[in-house]
C-alpha cells in the first residue's frame, strides 16, 4: 500500500519559500521606517530654522522699535528742556528790565531832589538805561564768556565790529549789561542797546556772519522778548 505523506523535499521547499517572503516584507518595512525617521528629522530641522529666523526677525524689530522710542523720548525731553530754559531766560530778562526801570525811577527821583553831582552825566545814564529797557532798541547775545572785571560795553562793541565794517560803521552801541542768571553751567545773557530800530534790524540781519568766525561761532544773537 502506497504512502501519501509528502516527501521531505517538498516540505523543505515550502519553508524556504515562506522564509524568503517574510524576509522581503521586513526589509521593506524597515526601509519605510528609516525614510519616515529621515523625513521627520528633515522637517524638524526646517521648523527649527524657520523658528530661529522668525525669532531673529522679532528680536531685530523689537530692538529697532525700542531704539526709535528711546530716540523720540530723548528728543522730546531735550525739546522740553530747551523750551523751559528759554522761558526761564525770558523771565530773568523781564525781571532785569523791571529792575532797570526801578533804577531809572530812583535816578530820576534823585535828580529831582538835587542828589546828582552832574546833570549831564545823569542825563546820559538815564538815556542809556531807558534804551536798555526798550525792546525795540535791544538784542540779547548768548554764549559770551564771563571774565572777572569785564568791560561789557567794550565786549558788545567788539561783537558788532566782528560783523564787518558795513555793519559796525553804521552802528552805535549805546549801552550793554550782563543779565543775571540762575544757571551755573553757561554764561549769562548780554543785553545790548542801539540808537534806533534800524540799527537793531541791521545787526539781526548780519548775525549769521558770527558763525563763520572762530571767536564768535558759539555766539547767537536773538530778538529780545519782553512781557508787558
Amino acid at each position: 500500500m502506497a504512502s501519501h505523506e509528502p516527501s521531505p523535499t517538498t516540505r523543505v521547499s515550502g519553508a524556504e519559500s515562506n522564509s524568503h517572503m517574510w524576509n522581503g516584507s521586513d526589509s521593506d518595512q524597515l526601509k519605510i521606517i528609516m525614510d519616515t525617521v529621515v523625513n521627520i528629522k528633515r522637517n524638524q530641522d526646517s521648523i527649527r530654522r524657520s523658528i530661529d529666523s522668525k525669532l531673529d526677525k522679532l528680536r531685530s524689530e523689537m530692538k529697532e522699535t525700542i531704539d526709535t522710542r528711546i530716540r523720540a523720548s530723548r528728543d522730546e525731553l531735550s525739546s522740553d528742556m530747551a523750551r523751559d530754559s528759554s522761558r526761564l531766560d525770558q523771565v530773568v530778562t523781564t525781571i532785569q528790565s523791571l529792575q532797570l526801570r526801578m533804577d531809572t525811577l530812583e535816578n530820576t527821583t534823585g535828580q529831582r531832589n538835587g542828589t546828582s553831582t552832574s546833570h549831564d552825566t545823569g542825563y546820559g545814564q538815564r538815556q542809556n538805561i531807558n534804551k536798555l529797557n526798550d525792546p525795540n532798541l535791544t538784542i540779547t547775545a548768548s554764549g559770551i564768556l564771563y571774565n572777572e572785571g569785564e568791560n561789557i560795553l567794550k565786549i558788545a562793541q567788539d561783537l558788532i565790529e566782528a560783523m564787518g565794517a558795513d555793519v559796525s560803521n553804521n552802528i552805535l552801541v549805546t549801552g550793554a549789561i550782563r543779565l543775571p542768571t540762575r544757571f551755573t553751567n553757561r554764561p549769562a545773557l548780554v543785553k545790548i542797546a542801539f540808537q534806533n530800530l534800524d540799527e537793531k534790524i541791521l545787526v539781526l540781519r548780519n548775525k549769521m556772519v558770527l558763525k563763520d568766525l572762530e571767536a564768535y561761532k558759539k555766539h547767537l544773537l536773538e530778538k529780545l522778548q519782553v512781557s508787558h
